[in-house]
């Protein structure tokens, strides 16, 4: 069986995919901030007290809690727009939004999408040491010749019976 080598083209491009991922994971957190500061069109996560869950439960079903989607404020109240699955004839449709209108007694809090710097190092890190280590093993794996702190292996037994003898005529 031999083994053969991958191009180092092919791991460069599934590294740069894994860093260009890495950015649009786990580096965001919701922080709480006064629902009057947050500018129309933000991403917000909006947790409700139980009069905004008792409202919403006829209208979403289940228990709804929490409301995540971009804000639009009105006045007093606070229009929250959320992508909601609608199903019509057995196909659902996931791309609908609505719009919901919620009183400043429904809300319990409101909290806005925020970059965070160390969520984003310790993924990058975290990418970075991981394609390091598969780089490290498929190279290992790949490596047709052995390392030089492994011994040597035994010759092969002789083929063929050998008695050994001396002559000698004086």
């Amino acid at each position: 069986m031999t083994r053969q080598r991958l191009p180092r083209r092919s791991l460069c491009v599934v590294g740069a995919a894994l860093l260009g991922a890495a950015p649009t994971t786990a580096c965001y957190r919701y922080v709480p901030v006064q629902s009057a500061s947050v500018p129309a069109g933000e991403e917000v996560h909006v947790r409700l007290t139980p009069i905004g869950t008792g409202r919403l439960l006829p209208i979403l079903g289940g228990t709804p809690t929490e409301l995540e989607g971009t804000i639009a404020p009105r006045g007093d109240s606070l229009a929250v727009s959320v992508i909601v699955a609608r199903a019509y004839r057995g196909v659902t449709f996931d791309s609908s939004r609505q719009a919901f209108v919620l009183a400043p007694d429904e809300i319990a809090d409101v909290r806005r999408r925020q970059f965070s710097r160390s969520r984003t190092t310790l993924a990058v890190v975290g990418t970075v040491v991981g394609f390091a280590a598969l780089v490290g093993t498929i190279v290992a794996i790949a490596d047709p010749n052995p390392s030089a702190e492994e011994p040597l292996p035994p010759p092969p037994p002789p083929t063929g019976i050998r008695i050994p003898f001396r002559f000698s005529f004086r």
